[in-house]
């Protein structure tokens, strides 16, 4: 379950902005997410990120009605958590140091049998 509080905003933009990042958030674990706000919003969002029922009420009191299914599946995020990303970006920054100076060498011995 998500909680926000939106009362600090009057813009439309910015509250969807907010539900925007709660649907990452729930694609990105993979699991099903209630946002709920201070101002009465409520929406349930799947494993995949998508709201599947939402309630904004005119009066202070709504309920949502909605059946949370289960998943086992897990992603990449939540199995290996953020330390893959980490050693991607080791391994990208290794072969732009190594691919050039290979390169550059293999040139210059064929510049040098001449």
């Amino acid at each position: 379950m998500l909680l926000g509080d939106v009362s600090w905003t009057h813009s439309l933009w910015v509250k969807r902005f907010l539900l925007r990042l709660a649907q990452v958030r729930a694609a990105e674990v993979g699991k099903p997410l209630l946002y709920s706000t201070n101002q009465g919003f409520t929406a349930f969002i799947d494993s995949q990120g998508r709201v599947v029922a939402n309630k904004t009420p005119k009066a202070h009191t709504a309920a949502l009605d909605v059946d949370v299914p289960i998943s086992l599946s897990q992603t990449r995020y939540t199995t290996w958590g953020s330390d893959w990303l980490g050693w991607l970006f080791f391994g990208v920054i290794m072969m732009t140091l190594l691919v050039p100076r290979q390169r550059f060498a293999q040139t210059r011995s064929i510049f040098k049998s001449e």
